[in-house]
């Protein structure tokens, strides 16, 4: 499972964060829910390390909390503002790839 972000600001949108284990529950079968979900964490991989699209445009972040952790796709970000074990809050719809 993976959270990808509609938009920039959905990285730093402030909702109230669900458990990365309960994210992860709401798949059922193989369709994941189109309900965006926020999760609170540290970041385990930060940005850059693994990038895609056109110019490294995106960026795959993983973020774990107490019960799990998840990918998340996000804009390239700035890594002296988004490191390893900093504490973000992601917001998207989740996917499979």
């Amino acid at each position: 499972s993976q959270i990808k972000p509609r938009t920039a600001a959905d990285v730093t949108a402030a909702a109230t964060p669900t458990a990365i284990a309960a994210v992860r529950a709401a798949v059922t079968g193989t369709v994941p829910p189109t309900t965006p979900f926020t999760v609170r964490g540290t970041l385990t991989v930060a940005p850059n390390t693994f990038t895609f699209g056109t110019g490294g445009a995106n960026s795959e972040v993983w973020v774990q909390d107490a019960t799990g952790g998840i990918a998340a796709v996000v804009p390239t970000a700035d890594t002296t503002r988004y490191g390893f074990n900093t504490l973000v809050e992601v917001t998207g719809t989740l996917a499979f790839n």
